[in-house]
C-alpha cells in the first residue's frame, strides 16, 4: 500500500467514525469543524508498530445541544453535609 493509498484509508475510517458519532447525538445537534489534519506523519509510533503509517485528524465543536445535554459539569463546591451526634 503507497502513502497516498494509506492517506486515504485513515481519512475514511476518521469519517466513518464521525458519521457514527453524529447519529449517537440528539436529531438537533451540529458540528463546527474546528480543526482538520488530513495526512500527518506517524514515522515513530511508539507502539512498535509499522513504520511509515500516516494519521488523520479531526476535531468539532458540538453545537445545538440544550445545557442539559452538555457535557461540562458545575462542580461540587464543598462535600454534602452530614448531620452529627454531639459529644458526650
Amino acid at each position: 500500500m503507497d502513502r497516498s493509498d494509506r492517506i486515504a484509508e485513515a481519512n475514511t475510517r476518521v469519517d466513518d467514525y464521525i458519521a457514527r458519532a453524529i447519529k449517537a447525538l440528539p436529531s438537533q445537534a451540529t458540528l463546527k469543524l474546528t480543526l482538520q489534519e488530513l495526512h500527518g506523519d506517524c514515522s515513530d509510533p511508539t507502539d512498535n508498530g509499522p513504520k511509515n503509517r500516516v494519521v488523520a485528524n479531526r476535531s468539532y465543536e458540538v453545537l445545538g445541544l440544550a445545557q442539559q445535554h452538555s457535557a461540562t459539569r458545575t462542580p461540587q463546591t464543598s462535600p454534602p453535609h452530614r448531620a452529627s451526634r454531639p459529644r458526650q
